[in-house]
Formats: structure tokens, sequence, C-alpha cells
């Protein structure tokens, strides 16, 4: 048994014209949906173009202060005199059979001279 097909109408000019209406409108929502998705368009790829660059950024910021780091380590295994004084600065520490005096004035001190 065969089917026969129907012949297919022609579309009229205002089917036409509407069709291609509707297909106008597909594309370009289509094309506004690629351009402007949170997560696979154009401003989707900007924004994390920029996130990258500021990840580089931070790279590159945390390796010097790295380095920094290891140099300073390096002068505090090595350099004894470098040693002496941080341990002398910032921990107020004295070798034996050392004093340490304290000229400044009170507090109570400056506000009686000032009077």
């Amino acid at each position: 048994m065969q089917f026969r097909r129907k012949p297919k109408k022609k579309l009229t000019p205002v089917q036409q014209n509407r069709l291609l209406k509707v297909c106008l409108v597909l594309v370009s929502v289509a094309a506004l949906w690629l351009l402007l998705s949170p997560s696979t368009g154009v401003y989707g790829l900007v924004k994390l173009r920029r996130e990258a660059a500021r990840l580089e950024q931070q790279t590159k910021t945390l390796q010097q202060s790295n380095e920094t780091l290891r140099q300073e380590i390096d002068r505090l295994h090595n350099d004894p005199d470098y040693l002496e004084r941080i341990a002398r600065e910032k921990y107020g520490m004295l070798k034996k059979n050392e004093q340490v005096f304290d000229f400044s004035k009170t507090s109570k001190e400056q506000s009686e001279t000032a009077d």
C-alpha cells in the first residue's frame, strides 16, 4: 500500500512575512542570549577574564611576598649580626651583664614639668 503525499501548498505573501518575522525574533533572542547570558555569554567571558587578571595579579603579589620572606629567613639563619639586631629591637633581649637604663620621662613627670 502506497501513501500519496499531499502536495505542499505555497505560502501566501502574508504567511511568508509572518514566518520571516518569527524567524527574525527567534534569531534575535538567541543572539541576545549568547551575548548576555551570565554564564556562557560575552558578558560572562569578560567577567571571567577580569577575574583571571585579578588572580594573576594576586599570584604575583604573593610570590613577591614569599620571596621577601625567604630572604628574611635566610638572613636569620646565616647573618648573626642581623639576628642579634632583631632580638634586641623586637624582643628587647640583652647580652650577659648588660643593663638597660630608661631615661625617658613618665607621663606624670612630663605633666609636672609642663606646668
